[in-house]
């Protein structure tokens, strides 16, 4: 069916990009030499990554929610954003609700680095106003404006962060 190509799709995607960050990594490495850690006693580290696949999950009844308040604009902004997204698209009204709430404001100044390319991820993010660079391996690859989502890719997959963001110009 047209939603198993596309999946399949995305899986083969993943796994390039995967494969171009680690790549990267190695290559960042060699640049960087040996870590006093390293010098004789190389630990490789393996990851065990998700499998590309959503499925629905019940919301625990006592689940302790920690809401932010929000103004009606800016639910509509985060539901709007999540909306564009591909992955956030395909959560139900519930899941939608659960996000909205648990989101918070974060203030960034120019310069300010929000993402850092290699490490781990535990959060997501929503460009409320102003302007983001995103660049991988010291590259620019694109700027982020209001509405875009980012960071999602290393919760869903369990994987480290595939690029950098920092703020470059404010609202």
């Amino acid at each position: 069916t047209t939603m198993e190509a596309k999946l399949k799709d995305l899986r083969l995607k993943l796994e390039k990009q995967c494969q171009v960050n680690q790549e990267l990594q190695n290559q960042n490495q060699d640049l960087d030499g040996p870590s006093p850690k390293d010098n004789n006693d190389v630990v490789q580290e393996v990851r065990q990554s998700r499998a590309a696949v959503m499925a629905l999950e019940p919301i625990p009844e006592d689940l302790d929610i920690q809401a932010t308040k929000k103004t009606s604009s800016e639910r509509a902004q985060i539901v709007k954003a999540m909306g564009r997204n591909d992955f956030l698209s395909r959560l139900d009204e519930e899941q939608i609700n659960m996000m909205v709430e648990l989101l918070s404001s974060v203030d960034r100044c120019p310069g300010d680095e929000i993402i850092k390319e290699g490490t781990e991820g535990d959060s997501m993010y929503i460009v409320a106003a102003g302007e983001l660079k995103v660049s991988q391996a010291g590259l620019d690859l694109r700027m982020l404006t209001s509405g875009d989502v980012f960071g999602e890719l290393a919760i869903l997959y369990n994987c480290k962060r595939t690029a950098s963001v920092k703020g470059q110009f404010p609202a």
